[in-house]
């Protein structure tokens, strides 16, 4: 399905550094761009441990999107920002992928901590932590992306259990956080928002 999605659009992957030791490095990277993907998430990869990947992936043209963490000191932020490409994730939350809830309520300054040490966009979310239109619209006055991937999945979920088509529920949550972010809806920063 990757390489499906990837030869119709630019398509960025999230996958695991199990699915990169299993088919090599190298081989791995240059099969995805010729498939079109244009950056990948490896959010298992320590970057102290991602020299191959790394190098791997700027000879295939592919971008490696980091992830940063609340608890980072600056020069961990510095070192993982300095190997990432195309954009820095940043959790909204601290959990797992699906999590719901409040968002952190540092997380502007935490944004703002990673800028100072790189220009590359810094998208907010990976799943992690933004489930709401209204969450969606409050990051985006500090964030240059916010990802809702997971918010988009659970629709989808609710569409099929339903019985009504998962890929019109995913275009009708897209719509919904597209809305929010645009009309700007921002409320302010309190629990469960």
């Amino acid at each position: 399905m990757i390489v499906r999605l990837a030869r119709e659009q630019d398509f960025p992957g999230l996958l695991g550094v199990a699915s990169v030791e299993r088919f090599g490095p190298v081989r791995f990277a240059d099969e995805l761009a010729a498939a079109g993907v244009s950056a990948v998430l490896l959010p298992d990869l320590a970057v102290d441990r991602a020299g191959v990947w790394l190098a791997a992936a700027r000879s295939a043209g592919l971008h490696t999107v980091n992830m940063v963490w609340p608890h980072s000191d600056i020069d961990d932020l510095a070192r993982v920002c300095a190997a990432s490409g195309g954009m820095v994730y940043a959790p909204a939350t601290m959990g797992t992928t699906g999590t719901q809830g409040p968002l952190d309520p540092n997380l502007s300054a935490f944004v703002a901590r990673v800028r100072t040490v790189t220009s590359l966009p810094i998208g907010v979310g990976i799943g992690i932590g933004v489930s709401t239109p209204q969450q969606a619209a409050h990051v985006s006055a500090f964030a240059d992306a916010v990802i809702v991937g997971s918010a988009l999945i659970r629709g989808m979920h609710t569409a099929i259990d339903t019985g009504r088509d998962p890929a019109m529920a995913a275009g009708d949550v897209a719509r919904e956080f597209a809305d929010a972010v645009h009309r700007g809806i921002r409320t302010p920063y309190g629990p469960g928002n």
